[in-house]
């Protein structure tokens, strides 16, 4: 046989494999490629969730049960009575400072007179205010007794004299006059009397044997606060 043509049947005979060759790298090579493509593909992934684990969403309101939004306003309570007025009773042993008082009833004409609404309205000192001492125990002294007490207090004073009632008083009681209700309140609590129940309106004609001196206060004097003289 020729040399040339055997040169050529075995070039033939090699150029399947080469070309199976061929393939087989290029088959690799895009292997190569998609398996990176892959784990580059995964690494992003990771790196977006890591992101959101470390930095979830803030929600900025919190909903109420009925959808809106939760008031975290704290309400705050007051020494108010449920209607939002101030108590003008105060308990034993305090001083009444109310900014608004009941309305007063004039004995002489039977009109009632508001009293002062003004935040400033505060009780006169005791220096202001005349207190007359009627004795409705009958026990002796006792109503000089207690004018003595309060004039240590500071209050002005009038003359000690005697209840002209016909019974004699177990509980002591004060009377004020008009514009006077502040103050015949903190009276009644210094004495330990109730502000509300043993403070009553200036009668026209007092029940008094000395009943010219024209006092602020009359405090009748029952058993439970009467102290013999000495």
């Amino acid at each position: 046989m020729h040399p040339g043509r055997a040169h050529s049947i075995l070039r033939g005979m090699n150029s399947p494999r080469h070309a199976a060759g061929g393939f087989a790298r290029s088959a690799g090579g895009a292997t190569a490629r998609g398996l990176i493509v892959v784990l580059a593909a995964l690494a992003v992934g990771l790196f977006l969730l890591a992101r959101a684990v470390d930095d979830p969403l803030t929600v900025t309101a919190d909903a109420s049960e009925d959808g809106g939004t939760t008031d975290t306003t704290t309400a705050t309570t007051s020494g108010t009575t449920g209607d939002g007025t101030s108590a003008t009773t105060a308990a034993p042993g305090t001083e009444t400072t109310a900014e608004s008082l009941p309305p007063e009833t004039d004995p002489e004409t039977g009109d009632t007179v508001a009293p002062p609404t003004s935040d400033a309205a505060t009780s006169r000192p005791p220096s202001q205010q005349l207190v007359q001492v009627a004795n409705a125990s009958r026990v002796s002294g006792a109503a000089g007794q207690a004018t003595l007490q309060l004039q240590t207090l500071g209050y002005a004073v009038g003359t000690p004299t005697n209840y002209t009632g016909d019974d004699v008083l177990e509980r002591s009681r004060i009377h004020y006059k008009l514009g006077f209700l502040l103050e015949a309140q903190n009276l009644a609590t210094t004495l330990g009397l109730d502000p509300s129940a043993d403070v009553l309106d200036m009668p026209a004609e007092l029940p008094i044997e000395k009943a010219d001196e024209d006092p602020d206060l009359l405090l009748l004097l029952g058993t439970d606060l009467a102290t013999p003289s000495e």
